[in-house]
């Protein structure tokens, strides 16, 4: 049976089901189709929040993957103005690089 034959016969209904399902879960749905310069199918939803699920299926090696993601936990106390600033700012967290232009801030143990 070729890629093709299992996709349609499988993976495909399969990628469907997930999106009905995740429609009625009250997911948008911002992607769902195949992905003709790479040969693969797959399946974005996101939710309010920032909650995110991706699902492809590869069908030259018959594998389906995916990921979620969501935001970390934070601190209900935050100003929003203060979080909207970091926004505008750019700043992403633990992942910025280093600013070498200054020390670190040291804080007592």
């Amino acid at each position: 049976m070729s890629t093709d034959t299992y996709a349609v016969m499988t993976a495909l209904p399969a990628l469907r089901g997930v999106r009905d399902r995740l429609k009625a879960k009250g997911w948008h749905v911002t992607e769902y189709g195949k992905n003709k310069q790479i040969e693969e199918w797959s399946v974005r939803a996101e939710r309010d929040g920032g909650c995110t699920i991706h699902l492809t299926w590869e069908p030259e090696f018959q594998r389906l993957s995916g990921f979620v993601s969501a935001p970390c936990a934070m601190d209900p106390g935050w100003p929003e103005e203060k979080e909207e600033q970091e926004k505008e700012d750019g700043y992403s967290g633990s992942y910025d690089e280093p600013d070498l232009n200054s020390p670190p801030v040291l804080t007592p143990a």
